[in-house]
């Protein structure tokens, strides 16, 4: 192989290190959001199960 077919093969692996790396921070990001949308789903379920806000009573 040539000096330039070695740097470009190289200049891509970098590349896709890179690609690897962030995909696997949003991945991991993703994650956490999910869990804690699925965490604020539950609490808003048990506490409309509950009863709620009375009525007449403004939402915050």
């Amino acid at each position: 192989m040539d000096t330039q077919t070695l740097t470009y093969l190289l200049d891509q692996a970098v590349g896709v290190a890179i690609a690897i790396l962030l995909i696997t921070r949003i991945e991991r990001r993703l994650d956490t959001l999910i869990e804690e949308i699925n965490t604020l789903s539950k609490e808003i379920e048990a506490f409309e199960e509950k009863g709620g806000l009375p009525h007449g009573e403004p939402s915050r």
